[in-house]
């Protein structure tokens, strides 16, 4: 518990029209993080705009980067200005996130762990987090906004500055049973392993890769053991690349070498800047390599995500972003309650703009309710997310209007309830076999219809749209509304 959490929240009390920007006058809330010159220095970018009236978020508001000094002025420690573009009401509220470290629960190198009946109120980043374990893992928590701090008058806005949950480079089985997760800084559930990329070619059994933290490679390699599956991910295609088998890895330390000119460009791509130090490790491959692999491509190593995992029986609401950001393989989504969320309910795919290995295989999503999704004002054409329900993704527009680390294998979407989605219902895209039948759609495309994604090499401009994606069983929706239904 951190009370207050690290975010200056505020009520605006004035609004006056600036060209195409609004000048909002604020208060800052007595009992939290005030418009020091110290706190705004630290903003990050995913400020807020929240109801004054329900206290949630506001729909079609999109979050903002505040800037001390630039965007966000101040007056004196209580009092400040933001400018922008965002139409918002006297009386509704700002959240201004201070960058935050530490977490109330890390399990770390750990082998098989129970957490039952845990509560988290408020955490300055995320609020648990597991980090290269293994084993059996079962985790029955509630994540909800704390008690006023001392001193306030206004209770917080976020229950975390970040995720709910992390399970990240961890293998094992995870269940999540019962959790009621509710007004979290980003997504509600993470599931993740970053990939590494090819930064030298040596022969059709031996690559160099590079990442750019030392530690988190360090145990990649440490926990790494012959006969451990690698899967290769490249740019501009939607097959799934033939898996490899690890003969070996050994950690190299620092990388010394020029940074490969087909990394570099991606970084540039996406409007981000390289890293500036990498560290190296060297991959041998049991056997020569049936698909070429590029200098440039990623690699994702399967020992780095769970074995299984299911997330049943719970509540996830009132998410800044996804409710379940899942990128890993051989998961079951069942039974769960959605509500609230500005991007997907249920993302399947890899989260962009790089760092991540896109693994989605072996996935069951079914007897789900989804409501309320997609309602922030970022969905559209510049928008990767287009559906409640959403498989594959989309980096950004390269100039050879490829995605990246696509390939998706088996997924199942069955059975689940989708009601009022600012766009698609479900989307699919990049996916070799899989079934999407039997659910319910009402209300989709209440903000956008086809241009929801387009400047990013997606589209969907049906209920159910597939794309990209072979060897689909038909899709038989029972649809409320919008009665358009698509045979994959």
């Amino acid at each position: 518990l951190v009370n207050p959490l690290p975010i200056v929240q505020a009520t605006i009390t004035n609004k006056t029209a600036n060209g195409s920007q609004w000048i909002y006058d604020f208060t800052t809330h007595a009992g939290y993080p005030q418009l020091t010159t110290q706190n705004m220095a630290k903003f990050h970018g995913c400020s807020c705009f929240f109801s004054g009236v329900d206290g949630k978020l506001l729909p079609d508001h999109g979050w903002f980067g505040a800037v001390g000094g630039s965007n966000v002025l101040r007056i004196d420690d209580t009092h400040g200005q933001l400018l922008s573009a965002a139409t918002a009401t006297v009386g509704d509220k700002l959240a201004l996130p201070i960058r935050g470290y530490g977490f109330p629960l890390m399990v770390k190198q750990s082998s098989t762990t129970r957490l039952e009946d845990i509560a988290f109120l408020s955490s300055s980043s995320l609020a648990v987090t597991f980090r290269y374990c293994s084993g059996d893992n079962y985790l029955r928590a509630t994540i909800k906004r704390a008690p006023k701090p001392v001193g306030a008058t206004e209770d917080p806005l976020f229950s975390t500055n970040a995720d709910g949950l992390n399970y990240i480079l961890s293998s094992g089985t995870l269940t999540l049973d019962q959790c009621n997760f509710g007004y979290m800084g980003d997504d509600g559930v993470n599931i993740s392993a970053p990939a590494v990329t090819v930064s030298e070619v040596i022969s059709n059994t031996q690559v160099r890769v590079i990442f750019d933290d030392a530690t988190d490679l360090q145990r990649m390699v440490q926990m790494s053991e012959v006969g451990d599956v690698l899967r290769p991910l490249t740019f501009g295609t939607f097959t799934p690349r033939n898996e490899l088998q690890l003969a070996s890895i050994t950690y190299d330390g620092t990388f010394a070498g020029a940074l490969p000119t087909s990394i570099s460009t991606h970084y540039s791509e996406v409007g981000a800047t390289a890293p500036t130090t990498w560290y190296q490790a060297t991959l041998t491959f049991s056997e020569p390599t049936v698909d070429t692999i590029h200098v440039g491509d990623v690699i994702a190593l399967r020992w780095c995500y769970p074995d299984s995992y299911i997330i049943k029986n719970s509540t996830f609401h009132n998410t800044r972003a996804r409710g379940l950001l899942l990128m890993a393989p051989d998961g079951v989504v069942d039974n769960n309650v959605i509500d609230y969320t500005y991007l997907p309910g249920i993302l399947m795919g890899g989260e962009y703009p790089f760092g991540y290995g896109d693994y989605v295989r072996n996935m069951t999503v079914s007897n789900n309710t989804l409501t309320h999704t997609m309602i922030s004002s970022v969905i559209g054409p510049n928008s990767q997310a287009i559906a409640a329900i959403q498989v594959g993704h989309s980096s950004y527009h390269r100039s050879n209007s490829y995605t990246w680390v696509q390939g998706n294998e088996n997924v199942q979407i069955f059975n689940n309830d989708i009601d009022y989605t600012y766009s698609a219902g479900i989307a699919v895209n990049g996916l070799v076999n899989g079934l999407v039948q039997n659910n319910s759609i009402n209300q989709s495309h209440i903000k956008h219809g086809t241009d929801a994604g387009v400047n990013k090499n997606l589209t969907a401009p049906f209920v159910i749209t597939i794309m990209n994606s072979t060897g689909m069983a038909p899709t038989i929706t029972v649809i409320a509304q919008n009665v358009e239904t698509i045979y994959g």
